[in-house]
């Protein structure tokens, strides 16, 4: 899509936080010419094309409209690169390819955003908080502005500045983006909207029961008992059976995998071989669904037809392989050689060694 001299001035100076006023003064100007461009009703001279582009920080192309579709698809390209690379395992090249985007398109708040996230995994947190900050100073993109609000908090909660984490937790906005999406998007694309979005919430709610069971009060003591623990882990993997009634799990039979996983512990713990191998068996089973289901698979069930998710997994074999013999792992422990003789034991490793 091709955007005006004044369309790209105004985003320009919105992305700046500068007001239309303040823009005028620095050029010495009125606020009304600097509306007029922004209309398209006028256009600035050619000698202020150089002024503008220095207190933008960007080329005169990119007020004229020059390649800046090229612009931000380079961006998105060295972000999707760089994401790629750190999912391999080599978080060293992909701060190395996002430090040189950044020297190439040093106003790139994505750029920035991946960038201090990774320094932040990296363990350079000082690097990554004045990048963090940079960010919120400049960017008026609400979508880049909330991750990294959400990174910062974590970043100040690591460095034990936890009201400092609060504080800016609370700066998020009650109203969040999908909050105005779903009264703006129509038709089809509000019907993909709402699967998209409830498959979201019920897999991160599901996710968190999950956690939920085992947390623990401040004195480090858990807070279900293991009996409460398996019920809460049951309720789980069978609100998950209910709405992907097609056995569609895809992506999501990991998080199925875990839950069995974790009760064949417990079960183990109170001596239920039955049980204990029930859970075995689903866990294998399930790493199994989520080793193989196809790159582009789509979701068929009931709530979530036609939504595509998780395919990015798919792109990082070694992230499925390490469960696969993280399971194996877990199957030679001695808390499960009491029913390591049966024949069912036997059945479970053989599923579990497929690759």
């Amino acid at each position: 899509m091709t955007t005006s001299i004044g369309q790209n001035i105004k985003r320009l100076r919105r992305e700046r936080d500068i007001t239309q006023e303040g823009l005028a003064e620095f050029l010495g100007i009125t606020a009304q010419a600097v509306s007029g461009w922004e209309c398209d009703r006028s256009l600035p001279d050619i000698a202020q094309l150089p002024l503008l582009a220095n207190i933008f920080g960007v080329t005169t192309d990119e007020i004229l409209g020059v390649n800046v579709a090229a612009r931000e698809a380079n961006i998105d390209e060295i972000c999707k690169t760089a994401r790629k690379t750190d999912a391999d395992g080599y978080r060293e090249e992909a701060i190395r390819l996002l430090r040189k985007g950044l020297l190439d398109y040093p106003n790139s708040y994505k750029i920035m955003a991946l960038l201090a996230d990774y320094l932040y995994m990296a363990g350079q947190f000082d690097e990554a908080l004045a990048l963090n900050q940079k960010v919120m100073q400049e960017c008026t993109d609400i979508g880049i502005r909330a991750e990294v609000t959400s990174n910062l908090c974590s970043l100040y909660d690591h460095l034990g500045q936890k009201q400092k984490a609060i504080e800016t937790a609370m700066t998020l906005p009650e109203l969040s983006r999908n909050d105005l999406l779903k009264y703006l998007y129509k038709g089809t694309k509000l019907t993909e909207f709402y699967r998209e979005n409830t498959l979201d919430l019920f897999s991160d709610a599901l996710y968190q029961a999950g956690q939920l069971a085992f947390c623990r009060d401040d004195s480090g003591k858990e807070i279900y008992t293991p009996d409460e623990q398996l019920a809460i882990l049951a309720k789980v993997t069978a609100i998950y059976e209910i709405l992907l009634e097609d056995g569609d799990y895809n992506f999501f039979a990991q998080f199925v995998e875990s839950a069995n996983r974790q009760s064949a512990r417990l079960y183990a713990e109170k001596g239920d071989a039955d049980n204990t191998l029930r859970c075995l068996r689903n866990m294998a089973e399930f790493s199994q669904k989520f080793l193989h289901y196809p790159e582009d698979a789509a979701q068929t069930s009931l709530l979530f037809r036609g939504v595509k998710y998780g395919g990015w997994v798919k792109n990082t074999p070694d992230a499925v392989d390490t469960m696969i013999q993280e399971n194996l792992d877990y199957l030679n422990e001695p808390r499960f050689d009491f029913v390591r003789e049966r024949p069912e034991f036997a059945e479970i490793v053989n599923i579990q060694s497929k690759r």
